[in-house]
């Protein structure tokens, strides 16, 4: 997908925002920012924005323009210091995260384990701030070469 008007029907979060729930979306990049934001009732204290690009949230595209990272230095997009969820908890929240350390460090490997160690702490304080937490994957990941080092190619 390479944008929202790609879309033929809305999506489930945007059907939440229009029935009068809270929906926040926070993604790493616009792209998916702009897809999730198709069909949103932004007016009703919805959200949607990505740590791309924080500091041009507008009201009217976003739901949000008082965001934290406005007029200070800005995040790296793969930072995990976004927490839409402590500013306004919203009835239904979707955050994505890029597979970066996933793509860089192999099971096991001490910065992967130290990167899902803080993520399971973020997973247990937004539970106990009351939310319920589902964890999806859009996909798995393989080894990129054989024990002898050559590609693994079918």
């Amino acid at each position: 997908m390479t944008g929202p008007k790609l879309l033929q029907v809305n999506l489930v979060m945007s059907a939440f925002s229009r029935h009068g729930a809270r929906v926040a979306s926070v993604t790493a990049k616009d792209k998916p920012c702009h897809q999730l934001q198709k069909g949103r009732e932004l007016s009703n204290s919805s959200a949607s924005l990505s740590s791309q690009h924080p500091d041009h949230c507008m009201m009217d595209e976003n739901g949000i323009e008082d965001f934290p990272y406005v007029g200070q230095p800005l995040p790296d997009m793969y930072s995990a210091d976004l927490s839409l969820l402590e500013k306004r908890f919203p009835d239904t929240p979707y955050v994505s995260r890029p597979g970066f350390i996933q793509q860089a460090y192999a099971t096991g490997h001490p910065e992967a384990d130290r990167f899902y160690a803080e993520m399971d702490a973020r997973f247990g304080k937004f539970e106990e701030m009351g939310a319920i937490v589902a964890l999806t994957a859009d996909h798995g990941m393989n080894e990129k070469t054989n024990d002898d080092g050559t590609p693994p190619v079918v």
